[in-house]
């Protein structure tokens, strides 16, 4: 990464990962898994009500004061002061709140799943059974599909119209000629809901340019704050959630339409979400030779690695398995099965070896009997004789067969 800091980490609650993270990167912003947080209350505590009521007060868009009033609600309607993981929970809340993770930059993830999904991924392809080879192909494999669904994703975003489901149709489009296809489908859907907001109160100043919006949502009472300065075209919102997702949410739209804009501004614009994130992302290759080509030799070259399996082999080995114990059997119990000749039933020979058969082919090659569908008859033919003459050395009656023009049927 060019030695370039991560500015927000996503774990679990390990302490272990927490003390490291301290360590080695103090500047980022460490972020407690949402999902392994509402396993463990409900591991804890059990309550349905309380679990419904916990995940309000991780994931709702309060300010600090706001959280902490509905915290101490919450912990005094079921009686769970004293108890060691509450308590735990509300001394690291800036690890799992939203409200106190409001203005930094996680890229809308709250979840260590996307690396969990991946990790189930290859737990199907392999089993217990698979080498270390295996292993490797397995996540090639796996690599490959989740190129393959990153070049159709791409190939829908540059090559397709998505449809346009609002009525604002000049602004929906320049979006859906900035974003990529997910990044415009969260777009819609901030702009589907920012009809449920009114200007309750707009303010200008005579000394900034800058304008000031007071937003309400129907029927509830918290109100919001936006400001707009029309020189640098930038929103700010009390709400912040731009700040953590990068991308217009349902206040800002609210007051672009108010203004009657019809494109949005280079401000709400991120790259990241942009069709032209790849084209924009720096090179840190400093050779002459191309990326491309420095890319398939690399893959080559680690390939070439995995394919020697002899020569690997040699030096890792796989850990040994210890084997099942078997149930030991009896010497009486042990009986050899004693093979039988199919043609004859005799022992020590089979039907290729068997006497009796080569004892039948040595007879005579010409039929003794005038019943030709006898049973046991042998049809043993030379190929030096001529079918020709077998037939008209043969009994009379054999002339019920014979035709003209010398063709026979049997």
């Amino acid at each position: 990464m060019m030695n370039k800091s991560p500015i927000s980490v996503v774990t679990d609650g390990d302490r272990a990962m927490q003390r490291a993270i301290k360590s080695v990167i103090p500047n980022a912003k460490h972020r407690l898994c949402s999902w392994h947080i509402s396993r463990n209350a409900q591991a804890n505590i059990g309550d349905p009500k309380f679990i419904t009521a916990f995940s309000k007060c991780m994931v709702s868009w309060w300010t600090t004061n706001e959280f902490d009033i509905q915290w101490r609600s919450v912990v005094s309607e079921f009686n769970v002061e004293k108890h060691p993981w509450v308590i735990e929970k509300g001394n690291t809340r800036h690890l799992w709140a939203q409200a106190y993770l409001t203005g930094h930059f996680f890229a809308n993830i709250c979840s260590t799943q996307r690396y969990e999904s991946m990790n189930a991924s290859l737990a199907i392809a392999l089993k217990h059974k698979k080498t270390y080879l295996d292993v490797v192909r397995a996540i090639e494999d796996g690599i490959s599909r989740m190129r393959l669904n990153e070049l159709k994703a791409d190939y829908l975003s540059s090559q397709t119209k998505p449809f346009l489901i609002t009525k604002l149709v000049e602004f929906e489009s320049h979006a859906s000629e900035i974003y990529t296809r997910e990044s415009l489908r969260v777009f819609q859907e901030e702009l589907q809901r920012e009809t449920l907001y009114r200007i309750q109160k707009e303010i200008e100043s005579l000394s900034d340019e800058c304008q000031y919006f007071y937003l309400k949502k129907y029927k509830k009472n918290r109100t919001f704050e936006i400001s707009f300065d029309s020189r640098t075209e930038t929103l700010n919102c009390t709400y912040r959630k731009f700040e953590i997702v990068r991308l217009p949410y349902r206040h800002q739209l609210h007051v672009l339409k108010h203004l009657d804009y019809t494109y949005l501004p280079g401000s709400l614009i991120q790259i990241r979400w942009t069709k032209d994130a790849k084209a924009s992302a720096p090179s840190f290759v400093d050779f002459n030779v191309p990326p491309e080509i420095m890319q398939m030799a690399r893959f080559a070259s680690l390939r070439a690695t995995t394919i020697n399996r002899s020569s690997v082999l040699n030096n890792v080995r796989d850990p040994q398995r210890k084997q099942r114990k078997r149930k030991e059997v009896t010497k009486n119990k042990v009986e050899k099965k004693i093979r039988r000749c199919g043609f004859c039933n005799g022992e020590g020979h089979n039907k290729l070896t068997c006497p009796q058969v080569k004892l039948g082919l040595n007879t005579s090659t010409q039929p003794t009997s005038t019943n030709f569908f006898e049973d046991g008859m042998d049809w043993s033919f030379s190929p030096a004789h001529d079918v020709r003459d077998i037939w008209n050395n043969a009994d009379n009656d054999l002339n019920i067969f014979k035709y003209q023009h010398d063709s026979y049927c049997v």
